[in-house]
């Protein structure tokens, strides 16, 4: 098991936070004993699929489930709008952002309504605010190491982002996260970020893309599906609060 202090969650949630991540060849016994030497008052708990000793165990531990993280890859073999969203295709453009778009994003994210399905904001204990904030101190902070940031328009208008490193030596992109703005959703446009995304990194000949997407935004996943991502692992996230 690894155990990390997760001190960048002190500054993001203003709460001391520990990292568990379960190994396949974890024993529930020794994981049992290491998680009760532990009195952080907020542990989060990695889980892979499969780990059904650990899942079974995690009430006594004080743990529950709160979502399931879905790895999702695409390979960059073929880049097309689905027949669905194909009435937008004209309408619909990209270019990298500017300075002062970048920080329109970040005020946008922190407001705390692009991400609603995120452990953090479904957790009563911290709610949308606290998420809206993590999202934009996770975002500056992958900007920093020279992160892309991609903005997608609709005719003429920006209605998302998305921001994704590349790994230099295998030319593999990691997708971290973005969307359509709250005042587009619903009307059909939430494919846009995603799929200019894909049509930046193909242009960048980027070979390959890994992104994650959670079991609480079924729809995410579905436009995912859509445009050619397949799933290739899940890892069970849990919570547990000593002082909430």
């Amino acid at each position: 098991m690894k155990i990390v202090d997760a001190v960048w969650e002190k500054r993001n949630l203003g709460v001391e936070t520990v990292d568990f991540t379960i190994e396949e060849n974890d024993e529930i016994q020794n994981v049992k004993e290491l998680l009760l030497k532990y009195d952080a008052p907020y542990q989060v708990m990695h889980v892979p699929s499969g780990k059904t000793d650990v899942l079974l165990s995690a009430g006594e531990l004080g743990f529950s489930v709160i979502e399931v993280n879905i790895k999702l890859g695409h390979q960059m073999k073929d880049v097309s709008i689905p027949r669905l969203f194909q009435r937008y295709e004209k309408g619909i453009s990209y270019h990298d952002a500017e300075r002062e778009e970048i920080e329109k994003i970040l005020e946008i994210v922190e407001q705390g309504e692009m991400f609603i399905t995120d452990k953090i904001a479904k957790d009563p204990c911290f709610g949308k605010d606290k998420s809206g904030y993590r999202y934009r101190c996770w975002c500056e902070q992958v900007l920093e190491n020279n992160a892309s940031v991609v903005v997608c328009q609709y005719k003429n208008e920006n209605i998302g982002f998305e921001i994704y490193t590349v790994n230099a030596e295998t030319n593999k992109a990691t997708n971290i996260v973005g969307g359509v703005f709250p005042k587009y959703t619903g009307g059909g446009l939430g494919f846009g970020p995603l799929w200019v995304e894909l049509l930046h990194q193909k242009e960048a000949g980027i070979k390959s893309v890994v992104t994650s997407v959670s079991s609480n935004n079924i729809p995410v996943l579905k436009l995912h599906e859509s445009l050619g991502y397949q799933v290739q692992d899940m890892t069970y996230i849990l919570i547990k609060h000593l002082d909430c």
